[in-house]
Order: C-alpha cells, then sequence, then structure tokens
C-alpha cells in the first residue's frame, strides 16, 4: 500500500538475516534493527557510518509483487 501512494517503507525491529531478506522481498525499501547495528551512543555514529557498507539483499521481481498483491 505504501509503495502505491509513492511512499517509500521502513521495516523495524530487523534481529536476523533470514528476516532482513522476506522483508527486502516483500518489498521494504529500507530496514532497521538489531541486525544493523545495535543502539549506540550518538559520539560513536561517526566512526560507525564510515566503517558501514550497506547490505544487499534480494530485491522483489514484479512477479513476487503481483502475487503478494493478489492475496490482499
Amino acid at each position: 500500500m505504501g509503495h502505491s501512494l509513492g511512499l517509500r517503507l521502513v521495516a523495524e525491529g530487523v534481529e536476523n538475516r533470514a528476516s532482513a531478506e522476506l522483508l527486502s522481498k516483500l518489498g521494504c525499501d529500507f530496514l532497521q534493527g538489531y541486525w544493523i547495528a545495535k543502539p549506540m551512543p550518538a559520539d560513536e555514529l561517526p566512526g560507525w557510518l564510515d566503517n558501514f557498507t550497506p547490505l544487499l539483499l534480494p530485491h522483489p521481481t514484479s512477479s513476487l509483487l503481483e502475487t503478494a498483491q493478489r492475496k490482499l
């Protein structure tokens, strides 16, 4: 529904790779949670960002999205 409104989707509370892959396949644009990074003091953030490597997860295919839309 969010994409149909022109919004980007964020999944919160991602704690493992399996959840991250499933949410990515379901169309989430961004992931947030302990699997990405645990809470940290603000002064540690610049160093974390310097060393952060974005995760490349499977991107949803149109057929998967069409199947999900039919189930809704």
